[in-house]
């Protein structure tokens, strides 16, 4: 299950569930979605009130966007071993292993 509210006039492209992002030296399995205008990177809500309601109840959780950026934002995609190095236009990047997602950008 997804949460997330698209733009008027925007489509999803591309949903990929097996995405690996790699943050610091953690990599986590994540939703990525990709629309016609913005990239967006989903994962399951983090903390005690995930714990509390989520596992103790078997509530049905709702992946939420942990990150998001317009299309246009991402100026260059480069391979780093075997992550792809995705940099922003202010100079921040990520790293996130999807063959689905880097060649869906790259016809984009």
């Amino acid at each position: 299950m997804l949460d997330i509210n698209l733009l008027e006039n925007e489509k999803i492209v591309l949903v990929d569930n097996d995405s690996l992002l790699k943050s610091n030296n953690d990599i986590i399995n994540v939703t990525t979605i990709i629309t016609n205008y913005r990239l967006l990177i989903l994962d399951y809500p983090k903390g005690l009130n995930a714990l509390k309601f989520g596992r103790m109840i078997n509530y049905p959780q709702e992946k939420e966007v942990i990150f998001e950026t317009e299309l246009k934002n991402i100026v260059n995609i480069n391979k780093v071993k075997e992550f792809y190095k995705y940099t922003l236009r202010d100079s921040n990047y990520f790293l996130l292993k999807s063959k689905s997602v880097q060649k869906c950008l790259k016809n984009l």
